[in-house]
């Protein structure tokens, strides 16, 4: 931690004034950088810039996030200033991804794929949208919760008695059944500000769990009730049916006092991943004003707070967050987004946290290194979602963030007003550098939640950007070169839930290579989701894949050889050991 604050400050003065002792320190961080990229296993040598086009129109993404009145009081307006969510999943089967949406003062909207490029509103007609949809809708998830085979929707609430659950047919029309299913914390009097939810097996049951946050200031003195709430699948006594298994579980949100003087509860984005290699999900929540946490599962249906002894939480104000093996270590790491500004002491005292995003690397043993500034990604401005993805299918992770903020008549902010989405490309040796302007990612309206998602199935990863009180951004991947492979499972077993959540799949490129890992999960980057679909970059070449390989939720493992690359690869737990 030290090492990194201090090279934040060294940054600082190196952009206020080049003198040469100034100098001297830059030319020693280069060569330092330079040794400690031996570390990494690079894929990506030479690979070209990644190269988007904005798409928005032609695909037929029109909607405005939310056209309320603006609001001066960020305390009292700041669910609805931080609002604006999307997740990508396939809610008719047909193998194109499609699209959820929250609003704010409409209903939500579900766009389906068509498969050419372009999506249809099918709001009303799905049950989502018309005269009765519900408003105030923030964060959103994809994910089968009564294990019939498909995907239902999740949506948190702004303001509102009670968050919403729609429960799928399978023919395409949803019905709302959250208060029904005891999904979803009720507070007719104060109400829930939901923020991000998360869906995972934490008990191995195979059934999906929830976990929803929430972020709301209180009066000075004054404690109130959290609807930050742990919500336990009953499973095959009666799926789909839920307890709140909160206090039960140990997951105590309560105890992490926010510092800066403020009196609330303020998680932002949960996930339920595993972070320990056990094969039981952990969860781990980015949250504002200090309060980010991470909890270690017990493997017997209660967590312990690990976020103090694990090297986490320093992230001040978290907010976006995001999971990925960024130095291909065979470990899950950690990105969370938050505040930048290089303003000089006395000028940001009316600020809380200004150090910036932080990249937690999973050390092994639950424990995590700060390298953030080895990895160079500490700027990201006022951050909000976030994604690992391959940009440029080069066989590494790079991150998709969005950012902006600002508030009515308030001056202060107004230097964060236009901030772009970052867009940072790894170099492969862990090592990030934004290249969104250079690749056409071009935006300058406030960005909150975002997909990473290949919305055209030709292999590459397009990027969808929600702006507040504006149209989104669909950005279509039109870089040219890179082989790859999607892997979809399908989960079999009373342990593996319909979507195989909490499988991990590792892909070795070539022999001797260093293999490449993706865990199967429904995690929050912002108020939204990823698909569920594993995606890898193959570099160059377009030789065959020499290794997949599986583990399943049940622990059985799975491995193919010589699999053909630029495919989707489909795999059934029921086939594992056979």
């Amino acid at each position: 931690m030290v090492e990194d604050s201090a090279a934040m400050r060294a940054g600082r003065l190196v952009r206020r004034a080049l003198r040469p002792k100034t100098l001297l320190i830059v030319v020693l961080a280069i060569a330092f950088l330079a040794g400690a990229g031996a570390i990494y296993a690079s894929l990506g040598s030479g690979t070209p810039s990644p190269i988007f086009s904005d798409v928005t129109k032609a695909a037929g993404i029109d909607y405005v996030q939310d056209a309320s009145p603006d609001c001066g009081d960020w305390q009292e307006c700041g669910p609805e200033i931080m609002s604006g969510g999307a997740a990508a999943g396939d809610f008719d089967g047909d193998g194109n991804l499609d699209l959820a949406v929250t609003r704010i003062d409409e209903p939500p909207i579900l766009y389906r794929n068509r498969g050419d490029g372009s999506f249809e509103d099918v709001s009303v007609k799905s049950g989502l949208g018309g005269p009765s949809g519900h408003l105030g809708t923030s964060g959103v998830v994809f994910g089968d919760i009564d294990n019939n085979g498909c995907p239902d929707i999740y949506m948190t609430r702004v303001r509102k008695a009670h968050h919403v659950l729609y429960m799928s047919d399978c023919k395409g029309h949803f019905s709302e059944e959250a208060v029904a299913r005891n999904a979803t914390p009720v507070d007719e009097t104060s109400k829930v500000f939901g923020q991000g939810v998360t869906l995972g097996d934490y008990d191995r049951d195979g059934y999906l769990d929830i976990f929803v946050s929430e972020w709301r200031f209180r009066k000075a003195g004054v404690v109130g009730e959290s609807h930050n709430r742990l919500l336990r699948n009953r499973g095959q006594a009666a799926p789909g049916q839920f307890d709140d298994v909160t206090a039960k579980a140990g997951i105590n949100f309560e105890g992490r006092s926010p510092v800066g003087g403020h009196n609330g509860i303020f998680g932002f984005a949960p996930a339920f991943v595993d972070l320990d290699d056990d094969g039981y999900q952990d969860l781990a929540v980015a949250a504002d004003f200090g309060s980010s946490g991470l909890w270690w599962n017990n493997t017997d249906g209660t967590f312990t707070d690990g976020t103090k002894s694990s090297g986490v939480g320093s992230d001040e104000n978290g907010m976006g967050s995001t999971f990925g093996d960024f130095d291909l270590d065979g470990r899950l790491d950690w990105f969370v987004t938050s505040i930048f500004d290089d303003c000089m002491p006395g000028q940001c005292d009316h600020m809380f946290g200004i150090t910036g995003n932080r990249l937690y690397r999973n050390d092994g043993n639950r424990s995590f290194s700060d390298f953030t500034d080895r990895a160079n990604v500490r700027d990201g401005a006022w951050g909000w979602g976030a994604s690992f993805f391959d940009a440029d299918n080069d066989g590494d992770l790079d991150i998709a963030h969005t950012s902006g903020f600002h508030v009515l008549g308030e001056d202060r902010y107004e230097k964060f007003r236009s901030n772009p989405t970052f867009l940072q490309v790894n170099d492969g040796k862990g090592h990030f550098t934004d290249l969104a302007a250079k690749a056409g990612v071009r935006d300058t309206v406030e960005g909150r939640g975002l997909v990473t998602f290949d919305y055209d199935n030709d292999g590459d990863l397009d990027l969808l950007v929600i702006q507040r009180r504006d149209q989104p951004r669909l950005f279509r991947n039109e870089t040219s070169v890179g082989a790859w492979l999607k892997v979809r499972l399908r989960g079999y077993g009373p342990k593996s839930t319909p979507e195989a959540v909490g499988a991990r799949v590792l892909v070795t490129r070539a022999a001797g290579k260093t293999p490449m890992l993706r865990e199967v999960g429904m995690r929050d980057n912002y108020l939204g989701q990823d698909p569920l679909e594993a995606h890898f970059g193959l570099g160059q070449s377009r030789a065959n894949v020499a290794e997949v390989r599986v583990t399943w939720p049940s622990g059985c493992v799975q491995t193919l050889t010589d699999v053909r690359s630029n495919q989707v690869l489909a795999l059934d737990e029921a086939s594992c050991g056979r």
